[in-house]
C-alpha cells in the first residue's frame, strides 16, 4: 500500500483489517479485539475501505485486484443488490 503516508494510519488500517478477520474466525481463534480511537473523520472511511480492499484480496485469493477495480466489484455487488430488491435502498 504505496499510498499510506503514516504509521498511525497503518495501525489503523490492521485493526480494522483484524476486526474484519474476526467476523469469519471461530470464538477459539479470534484476533484480540483493539479499538480505534480518536475522531471519525474521512480518513477513518478511507483507513475501512483499504481494510475491506485487503480482506477482499485475501478471501478471494487474488492479489491483482487493485482498488479501482475492487471499487467497480463493489458498485457491481451494489446494482445487482438494488436490482434484486426493486431499487429500494432502506
Amino acid at each position: 500500500m504505496k499510498h499510506i503516508e503514516s504509521t498511525e494510519q497503518k495501525r489503523r488500517i490492521a485493526v480494522l483489517y483484524k476486526n474484519l478477520t474476526n467476523a469469519l474466525l471461530s470464538e477459539d481463534n479470534l484476533n484480540p479485539h483493539e479499538q480505534i480511537t480518536g475522531e471519525i473523520t474521512e480518513t477513518y472511511f478511507i483507513d475501512l475501505l483499504l481494510a475491506f480492499h485487503m480482506h477482499f484480496k485475501y478471501l478471494t485469493q487474488n492479489e491483482s485486484i487493485d482498488l479501482l477495480d475492487f471499487i467497480a466489484i463493489l458498485n457491481r455487488l451494489l446494482f445487482q443488490f438494488l436490482t434484486e430488491k426493486g431499487g429500494d435502498d432502506d
